[in-house]
């Protein structure tokens, strides 16, 4: 109820409800002044101000009749006012109004108790009428502006799918490509016999495949030791361009068995490690995959290396991450966990899936 109430005073509901009342109490005014000829304006604002509580009360317990949490409550509320409300009325109308110089009815004429119920009843249902309608249009209000927020939700979601889309379809030009050079930078390397570089073309080559077939597949998931032969090959790579073993770290803790992943979701961790990071001997990059029945867990950290301005004006601008939150999202729901660490000379990731 506080809540509501600093709600209504922030914002500027406030300065049109007192206008209302002050314009009804001013039409009310007249009606009587027209009517009987003789009427207090300071005792018709403290009857407004009697008509203006009732009003807002009930409409309060509407609003609270409404939500099933607090539905109980408010019928309780409810039922103790409409038993209540009459002896306070009169209490206000024949004590308080004459104690603080307001006058209703002419001098020297008495208080009849069925003409003053009849008269409550009158402006009891009519002061309930307009919360009524008051609360059909709140209600209907709210109902549109929740219609308005859904349809602004729906359109951004489709856009940014829309947009992913259309960014994956761009990433799968380059493995086109990447995977037939890559096929003739190899037969001509076996002419000279440099096996070196021929497994690391090999391994290249490997894990382009899988790259390619699976941006290309309507695959949501692999299992995690599918991933890993990939995984494996990419480590390598970087362990012969680092010229040190010892620079990319693997660790694998606990038994492959039926844990699944969406596909390329590791290989990207470990591609966005060799574009941002730097591994050396004395700087490893370190990785720890553990492996549960129902959980699976993967560790990234590795240490940056200076960007140019040219590579960030063509950075991706996280679009990796964003793309593997997005499927792993949409494979697991919210049974899944990705935080990052981005420090000043450090990066870390951490995926924690539960089965």
């Amino acid at each position: 109820m506080i809540t509501s109430i600093k709600r209504f005073l922030k914002g500027k509901r406030w300065a049109r409800h007192l206008t209302f009342w002050i314009g009804y109490t001013l039409m009310m005014f007249a009606f009587n002044l027209w009517k009987s000829g003789k009427v207090q304006l300071w005792g018709t604002v403290l009857i407004a101000g009697l008509l203006a509580a009732t009003f807002y009360c009930l409409f309060f317990l509407m609003t609270r009749l409404m939500d099933k949490r607090t539905r109980m409550q408010a019928l309780g509320l409810l039922m103790i006012l409409l038993i209540l409300l009459p002896f306070l009325a009169k209490v206000y109308i024949t004590d308080v109004i004459p104690a603080v110089g307001g006058r209703i009815q002419k001098t020297g004429v008495s208080f009849k108790l069925n003409e003053f119920m009849q008269n409550y009843a009158i402006s009891f249902y009519r002061v309930a009428g307009y919360a009524f309608m008051f609360f059909l249009y709140r209600m209907r209000r709210k109902a549109e502006r929740e219609a308005h927020a859904l349809e602004i939700k729906s359109l951004k979601a489709e856009r940014e799918r829309a947009n992913y889309q259309m960014r994956l379809y761009r990433a799968q030009i380059y493995p086109h490509f990447q995977r037939n050079t890559l096929q003739s930078i190899i037969t001509r390397v076996k002419q000279y016999q440099d096996d070196t570089v021929v497994g690391m073309l090999e391994n290249l080559t490997a894990v382009s495949n899988y790259a390619l077939k699976y941006s290309r597949e309507d695959v949501p998931t692999v299992f995690v030791s599918k991933e890993l032969e990939f995984i494996k090959s990419l480590v390598e790579l970087m362990r012969k361009e680092a010229g040190d073993s010892a620079a990319v770290q693997l660790a694998i803790v606990g038994e492959l068995q039926a844990q699944i992943i969406p596909p390329l979701c590791l290989l990207t961790f470990m591609e966005n490690v060799w574009k941002h990071g730097f591994f050396s001997a004395s700087h490893p990059m370190a990785a720890k995959i553990e492996l549960r029945e129902n959980r699976f867990s993967f560790y990234c950290k590795n240490f940056k290396k200076s960007i140019s301005r040219e590579a960030k004006e063509v950075d991706d601008g996280g679009f990796g991450l964003k793309n593997i939150q997005y499927r792993l999202h949409a494979v697991f729901d919210n049974q899944f966990n990705l935080d990052t660490e981005d420090e000043a000379t450090t990066f870390a990731v951490k995926l924690t899936i539960n089965y």
